[in-house]
């Protein structure tokens, strides 16, 4: 355990904590470590060379309430942390009244860089009065309080569930005996999906809500197998062209930043790469679609710290149907795309809303 966690801190990804005790490896050598953790298992209090070691794993009972939002859980390399987000999903004017979100963050030192990767119910917001909670049954649920109303559960009860657990890959798996895995959040994409994770037809990723409207956009997998860019499901502004007549049996994101489609014989019929496509420097990708409707894949800067586009599927923004909304149109400044309204002197419609509220 000591190698392991030295191995995290030399790896300088920030791990938020949630409870319990860990090692650190300081110059008086492994010795220490292993007596800590021989006083720890024996009962005894041990200072001066430990931390709150993060839990990954939650047996059944376990709950975390809205009100303690710091309380979360991460993957056992430190880069996935699962809880109450106070800012996922959410405008930077919102305040808490329009409530929360819990998912799957990235946990990498700061709000901007860790961006909810999955959330429970597509982004559903909740009070702070709320509870997440893996009930006796086994059901991952989250309650509304008082009321005890159930907002949204995992529906895995009697699948003989014994405890939650979120992987380095940022999956949030339910497990049961044996760790056979008996629910998982890979399996209900949101409006990402990371690397080694699979979309399979009838399943989609919806951008994000903004704060005046419901998403439009959806990235989905059709019957044909076909990956497209659709807006309010009749609209297609983007397509993947399939040149065969292959049947697809899924579209897949791999590490090397590579979205392939997948046919029956696992050949691939189709893939667009990031530009860093192979770039053994780049430890963290994901696949997202962003509340502007473009589908982008994303590289983690380890030197900047910050995410960077390694590939958009489509090139120019103001291609993307409905960008800026049925009354403005769409430019760009030295900053990018810009939504100027249209006819405004004459039709003084210079505070109407656009989709994105560039109006």
């Amino acid at each position: 355990m000591c190698v392991s966690w030295h191995n995290q801190l030399e790896s300088e990804i920030p791990i938020k904590h949630f409870r319990g005790k860990s090692c650190k490896v300081h110059s008086f050598g492994k010795s220490a470590c292993f007596l800590a953790v021989t006083l720890l298992l024996l009962g005894f209090p041990f200072c001066g060379v430990c931390d709150e070691l993060p839990m990954v794993s939650v047996p059944l009972g376990f709950e975390v309430s809205g009100y303690d939002r710091s309380r979360t859980w991460v993957s056992e390399n430190g880069v996935f942390a699962f809880g109450f987000l106070d800012y996922s999903q959410k405008d930077d004017n919102d305040d808490d009244a329009d409530g929360f979100v819990v998912g799957i963050r990235y946990n990498l030192g700061n709000k901007v860089s860790n961006v909810a990767v999955w959330t429970v119910g597509g982004g559903l917001r909740v009070s702070q009065n709320s509870t997440l909670r893996l009930s006796m049954d086994g059901r991952l649920a989250l309650v509304e309080n008082p009321s005890g109303l159930i907002v949204w559960s995992s529906d895995s009860s009697s699948l003989g569930v014994q405890k939650a657990t979120l992987l380095d890959n940022g999956n949030l798996v339910l497990m049961g005996f044996g760790d056979n895995v008996l629910w998982e959040s890979f399996n209900s994409p949101t409006n990402t999906l990371l690397t080694g994770q699979s979309l399979h037809f009838p399943q989609n990723l919806r951008a994000p809500s903004t704060k005046s409207i419901s998403s439009y956009y959806n990235f989905v997998i059709r019957r044909s197998g076909e990956l497209a860019l659709v807006w309010e499901s009749n609209v297609t502004y983007w397509r993947s062209h399939l040149s065969s007549s292959a049947i697809v049996k899924e579209a897949t994101f791999d590490s090397n930043g590579v979205l392939r489609l997948i046919d029956d014989t696992n050949r691939t019929v189709w893939s667009k790469s990031s530009k860093d496509f192979q770039d053994p420097s780049v430890v963290l990708r994901h696949l997202r679609i962003d509340t502007d409707g473009n589908l982008r894949i994303y590289s983690w800067d380890s030197v900047l710290h910050t995410w960077r586009v390694g590939w958009q599927a489509v090139e120019d923004q103001c291609k993307v149907f409905g960008f800026c909304g049925l009354y403005s149109l769409c430019g760009y400044n030295s900053t990018g795309p810009t939504c100027d309204c249209l006819y405004q002197d004459s039709l003084n419609l210079g505070n109407w809303p656009s989709r994105d509220g560039f109006g």
